[in-house]
């Protein structure tokens, strides 16, 4: 199995430009949603696409300072930052969803 645990050292998490509020906020594989075209997660009534390939490419080793995930559909108004992501991908040929063991994240979601 594929390890992968990035968190980004620095505790704050940097806002983006024309953002002010800030919540904090956690997804997990439950709330992926995977298939053939994108990979997305659901927070709350956003959905946020979510480069899941180029995560998967990511090592521990790498400096990680977070990944900001745009929405997909829902309020436009919204991103949400990574602070952390936890990943277990299986060596098994299984199918997309399944082939992730563990799949976590926690961070903010900033809005306008």
């Amino acid at each position: 199995n594929k390890i992968i645990e990035l968190s980004n050292s620095d505790s704050r998490i940097p806002i983006p430009a024309g953002y002010n509020f800030a919540e904090r906020a956690l997804f997990f594989k439950n709330q992926l949603i995977l298939n053939s075209d994108q990979a997305a997660v659901m927070i709350d009534s956003v959905m946020f696409a979510l480069p899941i390939d180029s995560i998967c490419r990511l090592n521990s080793t790498q400096e990680f300072t977070g990944i900001t995930l745009y929405p997909a559909s829902g309020s436009k108004d919204s991103v949400y930052v990574t602070k952390d992501i936890d990943i277990m991908i299986s060596d098994e040929d299984t199918d997309s969803y399944d082939r992730f063991l563990r799949f976590n994240s926690s961070g903010m979601i900033f809005t306008k």
